[in-house]
Formats: structure tokens, sequence, C-alpha cells
């Protein structure tokens, strides 16, 4: 008698088996594939409305191991179309926008130090007369440095105005940290134009000078956002 049960229980089990194999989506494989269309949908929203390319790369390559598990050769071109997707949203995430916003704050906490004159000349013993013309033109150099331009200097400043232009910079500096994020190349570009501007036209010294250049350097970068279909 239990062995009879236990062939009907089975028998019932089979039948309930072949019954949610017809319902679509209820076999494994569908369920793995169902996973891997939302996945994919997932990445196309981080890529399309929330311009997040490293967190649909990670979505894609998520999906793309899926369909590794499944092995159906059946599936080979849609992991070649996502392999095609990952190498374009790798080529985009290149750029180190983190550490472009760090390089930046950097300069920033120099932006006082680096926007005043030196305070002092540099020390060097003069032995004769050549040694002593020598020092004097380093010492020169280490205060002045010599532009040819057809605009005239602004006037030296006080102290006032080296607190206001100071504020001023730093406010350029940040605006050039939200237009990096936001990959507003063209705002900025002309952040970092202004704070540039700002430091050739009022100050002279070579300190100064540097921390044009390195603002130059950051510049000339490319943070616009280049997103893939």
């Amino acid at each position: 008698l239990e062995l009879k049960k236990i062939a009907q229980m089975n028998s019932q089990l089979d039948s309930m088996q072949q019954t949610l194999d017809q319902i679509p989506g209820a076999r494994m494989d569908d369920w793995k594939l169902a996973e891997v269309e939302y996945l994919l949908r997932l990445a196309n929203q981080r890529v399309s409305l929330q311009h997040e390319l490293s967190g649909a790369w990670a979505l894609f390559d998520a999906a793309n191991k899926i369909l590794a598990a499944l092995d159906d050769p059946g599936l080979l071109k849609v992991r070649e179309k996502i392999a095609e997707e990952m190498l374009a949203l790798g080529q985009e995430a290149q750029l180190d926008r983190q550490g472009i916003y760090t390089q930046i704050q950097a300069l920033k906490s120099q932006v006082h130090q680096q926007i005043q004159p030196p305070a002092s000349f540099t020390q060097v013993q003069m032995n004769n007369e050549s040694e002593e013309a020598v020092t004097l033109l380093q010492q020169l150099r280490s205060l002045v440095h010599i532009r040819y331009e057809e605009d005239a200097f602004d006037a030296p400043l006080n102290v006032q105005q080296y607190q206001i232009l100071e504020h001023s910079l730093l406010l350029m500096l940040e605006q050039s940290q939200w237009a990096l994020l936001k990959a507003d190349q063209a705002l900025y570009q002309s952040s970092l134009d202004n704070a540039i501007g700002w430091i050739n036209q009022k100050l002279r010294h070579q300190q100064a000078q540097a921390l044009s250049e390195q603002l130059v350097q950051l510049k000339n970068i490319d943070v616009q956002l280049h997103i893939p279909e």
C-alpha cells in the first residue's frame, strides 16, 4: 500500500513538473535569462540616465557570467554583443575623475601660500663680485617672473586685494570641480581659464606662475563624458 502511495506521489510530482515547465519563465534557464535581461536593462539605465559607466560595466559583466554558466551556443551572439559594450564602457571609464578632483583640491589648499610673494631672499654666501652678481640675479628671479606682454600688469596688490584674489580663485576652482563631476567641458575649461587669467594678470612671482602652469595642464584634460550607444 505504501509503495502504491509513493508511486502515486511520484507520478503527481512528474505531472506538476511538466506543468511548470510549460509555464513561460518557469524553467531554471528561463529564470536565468530573465535575470540577464534585468541586468542588461539596469546597465542601460546606468549609462543613459545616471552616466555611471563603471557601474554599468559591472552589471554587463554579471550578465555575461550568467550566460557563460548556461553554456548555450545559441547565446554566443548575445555574449559577443555584451563584450563589445563592455569594451566601449571600459575605454570611456579610463578618465580618473576622482584623481583630477583631488589634484584640484590639493591646489586649493596651496592657493594662499602660492599667491603670496616670497617673504625673504635666499641666503647664499658670496665670495667675489661674480658670485655676488649671480646671486643677485637668482634672488631677482625668485621674486619676479619676466614676461613680455602688450598689456601692462595691474598695480601690486595690498593685503585686502590678496584676500579677495584668494577667495575668487577658490570659487573658480570649486566651480571647475563641480563641472568635472558633471562632465561639463565648457564650464570646466572656462573656470580654469578665469583662474589662470587672474593669476597671470595680478601676480608676477615664480611660485604663482608655477600654480598657473599646473592649472593649464589640468585645463587641457578632456573631461567630457562620451557615452556609447
